[in-house]
């Protein structure tokens, strides 16, 4: 190597072993102390003053259960039961008038498993896809659901104890009805 360029290495490394040897030193923070006042006076913590308490929000009532025959059906296809279907109503407001019922009701067991196909927010579409699906053999049922401004009516197939037969159940609408449906919990 040429003795210039050596002597240039010698030299850079000697000012490096300097600057980590003297800079911690001269860089050591305490200039810094005798730039900030230690008398200064901290104002109080402000007080706020408490917040209103809201008045308690109207208790929701519990929904009752009916049921709502689903309708007849014609032609030459076997004969079943009368299909029911359960209605969720929820119980009129104190100041609303009492809804006048149109069908005969009956409570029913909705619990277990069922396979939602269908959610409309007109009555009669969900109703059209439950005669649908009645006449193909399906046990079904519409559950109304509140929903912001108005209800949305879900159509559900079933119920079921087990979770593999709403599964199974899901499978064999998609097979024979074209119709994907999600496996829900009836509760």
């Amino acid at each position: 190597m040429d003795t210039p360029i050596k002597q240039r290495l010698v030299g850079l490394s000697v000012l490096v072993a300097l600057a980590a040897i003297f800079l911690p030193m001269i860089l050591d923070g305490s200039g810094r102390e005798g730039h900030v006042r230690v008398d200064m006076e901290i104002p109080p913590e402000p007080v706020f003053p408490a917040p209103e308490r809201l008045p308690p929000l109207p208790s929701t009532p519990e929904p009752t259960v009916t049921t709502e025959p689903a309708a007849p059906s014609t032609g030459a296809e076997p004969q079943h039961p009368p299909r029911r279907e359960a209605v969720v109503r929820a119980a009129p407001e104190p100041e609303a008038a009492p809804p006048t019922p149109a069908e005969p009701a009956a409570p029913i067991a909705t619990t277990g498993w069922a396979v939602q196909v269908g959610s409309f927010s007109e009555r009669a579409r969900a109703r059209s896809l439950r005669d649908e699906l009645s006449k193909a053999g399906f046990d079904t049922f519409i559950e109304p659901f509140s929903a912001g401004e108005g209800t949305v009516y879900r159509v559900k197939v079933g119920p079921t104890d087990e979770r593999s037969a709403a599964e199974a159940l899901g499978a064999r609408l998609e097979k024979e009805q074209g119709l994907k449906g999600l496996v829900v919990s009836q509760e």
